[in-house]
C-alpha cells in the first residue's frame, strides 16, 4: 500500500555510533516540505531492537494532505485547509519477521479552518486531539484509535464529537456527537443537492457503541446488538426539495434514540397549507440507512387538522402528458391510526376521518375507516396488493349512509359517464357495497375484472329532467315526467364482465308505479325491461293514438287479477328505442326477482367469502347445479316465435 506519495526525500542525523548500538541524538527527515523531528536508538546483533521518538510541531495541514496517495486527490483538489497538525510517535521493540514493534501516537490539530470549493462559510476552529497505539500485543487485534475534542464552528453553528475504535478488524466502535447548528449554514457548507432551501435550528447529542464483525458488510444484528441514545431537537425548520412544489414549514420535533430505533416524542410541520402531527417509533432505523435492503417499520399516529392532496400531488405529470407508475415498496411495514379533521382529493371532501392503516410486504389493509361526507357518512375496511405483474389488487367493504347522492355523483364526476348525471338526481342514499378490481401500477383500471356487489335505499329521491322518459310520452303526460319523486327505492345492483346489472324492483312514484330490471354494459349498450298496470295508464290520461285495447301491446292479467303491460328499452344511451315487450308474458316475475337476488349472493359468496352460512345460497346452488344436469340429459330447447310488435302472445309452452 503506497501511504504516502513523494519524489524526494532528504534525512539530516546527527548519532552516536558504540558497536552495533545507534543512538540518534538529533534527526530530522524532510518529505516534500514535511518535517519531522527522530530522536532514539536502534541495536543490531542476534536480535534488532528499535526505539525512536518522531516529532512533528507546527505542520502545515496542506503539505502533509498533498502527501497522500490519489486516491484522495478528488477531495484534495475539493477542499483547501489551514491551520496546524501535530504529532508525536514512539516506535519501539524488537525488529522480526514474526511479530510487529510497538506503537504510540498521539496528534492533534489547532487553528485550523477548512474550505470548500463554491461555498460561502468554511468550517473554522477546527481542533482534535488523538491517540493510535497497536495495543499490548503490538498487532491489529489490539490496536486502538481515538479522536478526542473533535471541534469545529460553522458560522454559527456548533459541532462537537468524539470516536473510539479498538481492532480494525472487527471493531469496536464508540461514538458521541453534540450539535447545536444553524441548518442553512450547514446546507452552505455540506450542500445537499436534493435541497433548494433549508432553514431553522438542530440539536441533537448521539452516543452509539457496538462491535461491527465485519467492516465491509454490516449487518442487521451489528445494530441489534450495539446500543444507541440520545435525542434530537428541531426547532422552526423548513425545507424545499428542487424538485418538489411544496415548501415544508414549522418543523419543530423531539426525537429519542433508543438502541436502533428511533422515538417520535412529538413531530409536526406543514407542507403547503396541510399540516401534519406525528407520535411513534421508527423500528431498525438506524439499520435502513446503513445496511443495503434492511426494512424499518412505523408505528404511530398521525393528526392532520387540513390535507389536500390536491396540493401535495405534483401537476408536473399532468404539465407533462407523463404516466404515473406506482411500486409500492417491499422494505418498509408501518402501523399507523389516523385522525384528519378535513381532507379533499379532487373533488371529494371529507371531514372527521379515522382509521387504522396496516402496510407489509407490498400489501395496505385499512381497517374501520369512518368519515363524514356529502351530508352522511361513510365506513369501510379493505385491501390494497401489488402483484409481481406490478397490477394492483383492491377488494374493499363500504357503507354508505345517509349520502346525498346529487354530491355523491359531483364529487366522482358522475362516474365516467354522461346518461344520468347529478343534474338529474335527488335524495339520501344508504349502501352496503362490496368491490373487487384490479389496476395497472399507471392506476388504469382494468373493467373486465371489476366487481361490485351492492344493496341500495333511496329515501326521498327525485329524477329531474331525464331525457329518456320522454321517450314514454305516448304512455303518461310528459309534464309529469319531468320530475318523477318517490318516498323510498331499494334493490340490488351487481357490476360483473362490465356490465351494469338490475334485478327486477318496485318503483312507486309521483308520476306512476312500474317494476323495473334490466342491464347496462360499459359501452353504452342498454337493455331495460318494464311492467306497468294498465290502470296506472289510463288513470294517467293516455294520450290515445289508437282506439283499440291492444294499443297497449301484450297484456297479462297478475294473480291479483290486475291487466300489466311490459316495455323492453334498448340501444344504446345515445339512441335507444321503446317497443312493447312480446316474450316477458311468459316469465314469472316473482321467480326471477328471487332467481337474480340468489345470483347477486353467490356472487358475493364466490368473489367476498359473504353469505357463507345462507341457507338460500346453499340451496340455490344446489338448484342451479341439479337444473344443469337435468339441461344436459333431456336437452330440450324451446324457442318462441317473433311476434310483430303490439300483438298478444297466447300461445303457452308445451
Amino acid at each position: 500500500i503506497n501511504y504516502v506519495k513523494s519524489s524526494s526525500m532528504s534525512v539530516n542525523l546527527k548519532m552516536n555510533v558504540k558497536n552495533n548500538l545507534f543512538e540518534i541524538q538529533k534527526g530530522s527527515i524532510d518529505v516534500e516540505d514535511f518535517f519531522l523531528d527522530v530522536t532514539g536508538s536502534i541495536k543490531t546483533g542476534k536480535k534488532n531492537n528499535i526505539n525512536l521518538q518522531i516529532k512533528g510541531n507546527d505542520i502545515d495541514i496542506q503539505s502533509f494532505l498533498s502527501l497522500l496517495p490519489e486516491k484522495f486527490d478528488a477531495y484534495k483538489n475539493e477542499y483547501q485547509s489551514e491551520g496546524e497538525f501535530y504529532f508525536e510517535a514512539n516506535v519501539s521493540g524488537e525488529i522480526d519477521s514474526t511479530q510487529f514493534v510497538h506503537i504510540e501516537t498521539k496528534f492533534g490539530i489547532k487553528n485550523a479552518s477548512i474550505s470548500k470549493n463554491n461555498a460561502s462559510l468554511k468550517l473554522k476552529n477546527v481542533s482534535l486531539t488523538g491517540l493510535y497505539s497497536n495495543g499490548e500485543k503490538n498487532s491489529i487485534s489490539t490496536t486502538t484509535l481515538l479522536l478526542n475534542q473533535l471541534k469545529f464552528t460553522v458560522g454559527k453553528s456548533k459541532i462537537s464529537g468524539n470516536f473510539f475504535m479498538k481492532n480494525p478488524e472487527y471493531p469496536q466502535v464508540e461514538i458521541n456527537a453534540e450539535i447545536d447548528a444553524q441548518l442553512s449554514e450547514l446546507q452552505q457548507f455540506f450542500k445537499i443537492d436534493t435541497i433548494q432551501e433549508i432553514d431553522g435550528i438542530i440539536k441533537s447529542n448521539f452516543n452509539f457503541s457496538g462491535t461491527i464483525k465485519d467492516p465491509a458488510n454490516f449487518t442487521k444484528n451489528d445494530f441489534l446488538n450495539s446500543k444507541t441514545n440520545g435525542s434530537l431537537i428541531l426547532e422552526n425548520a423548513s425545507f424545499s426539495l428542487k424538485e418538489g412544489k411544496n415548501n415544508y414549514t414549522k418543523i419543530n420535533g423531539v426525537f429519542a434514540f433508543n438502541n436502533n430505533d428511533l422515538d417520535i416524542n412529538t413531530l409536526s410541520f406543514n407542507a403547503g397549507n396541510n399540516d401534519f402531527t406525528i407520535k411513534g417509533t421508527l423500528k431498525n432505523i438506524i439499520s435502513y440507512f446503513m445496511v443495503p435492503e434492511q426494512k424499518f417499520f412505523v408505528d404511530g399516529e398521525v393528526t392532520c387538522a387540513n390535507l389536500n392532496m390536491n396540493e401535495l400531488f405534483s401537476e408536473n405529470n399532468k404539465q407533462s402528458n407523463s404516466v404515473f407508475n406506482i411500486t409500492l415498496p417491499d422494505n418498509m411495514e408501518f402501523y399507523v391510526r389516523a385522525n384528519i379533521s378535513d381532507f379533499i382529493f379532487s373533488d371529494f371532501h371529507a371531514t372527521n376521518v379515522k382509521g387504522k392503516l396496516l402496510y407489509k410486504n407490498r400489501k395496505l389493509n385499512a381497517d374501520d375507516v369512518i368519515f363524514n361526507t356529502m351530508d352522511g357518512a361513510i365506513e369501510t375496511s379493505g385491501v390494497l396488493a401489488q402483484n409481481n405483474d406490478g397490477n394492483i389488487t383492491v377488494q374493499s367493504k363500504i357503507k354508505l349512509s345517509k349520502i346525498n347522492i346529487q354530491k355523491l355523483f359531483t364529487s366522482f364526476h358522475n362516474f365516467g359517464q354522461d346518461f344520468i348525471t347529478d343534474k338529474h338526481l335527488k335524495g339520501i342514499v344508504s349502501s352496503d357495497i362490496n368491490l373487487s378490481s384490479e389496476w395497472s401500477n399507471a392506476l388504469v383500471c382494468n373493467t373486465k375484472n371489476l366487481i361490485v356487489a351492492s344493496t341500495i335505499t333511496i329515501n326521498n329521491g327525485e329524477l329531474i329532467d331525464f331525457k329518456p322518459l320522454e321517450r314514454m310520452s305516448q304512455f303518461v303526460d310528459v309534464n309529469e315526467l319531468k320530475n318523477i319523486r318517490f318516498s323510498e327505492l331499494k334493490n340490488e345492483i351487481l357490476i360483473k364482465d362490465e356490465k351494469i346489472i338490475i334485478p327486477q324492483m318496485d318503483i312507486n312514484s309521483s308520476a306512476l308505479n312500474l317494476t323495473l330490471s334490466g342491464e347496462q354494459t360499459f359501452d353504452s349498450k342498454i337493455d331495460y325491461r318494464i311492467k306497468i298496470l294498465l290502470s296506472e295508464i289510463l288513470s294517467k290520461k293516455l294520450k290515445l293514438k289508437k282506439k283499440e285495447t291492444d294499443e297497449f301491446g301484450p297484456i297479462e292479467d297478475d294473480e291479483k287479477g290486475k291487466s300489466n303491460i311490459y316495455l323492453v328499452i334498448s340501444g344504446t344511451t345515445d339512441n335507444f328505442s321503446i317497443r312493447y315487450d312480446t316474450k316477458k308474458v311468459k316469465e314469472n316475475i316473482k321467480e326471477a326477482v328471487k332467481e337474480e337476488k340468489k345470483t347477486i349472493k353467490s356472487i358475493l359468496n364466490e368473489e367476498f367469502g359473504l353469505f357463507k352460512n345462507d341457507t338460500s345460497i346453499i340451496n340455490f346452488k344446489k338448484k342451479k347445479e341439479e337444473e344443469e344436469k337435468k339441461k344436459k340429459q333431456n336437452k330440450v330447447k324451446i324457442k318462441w316465435d317473433e311476434e310483430s310488435e303490439g300483438e298478444i302472445d297466447k300461445s303457452e309452452e308445451k
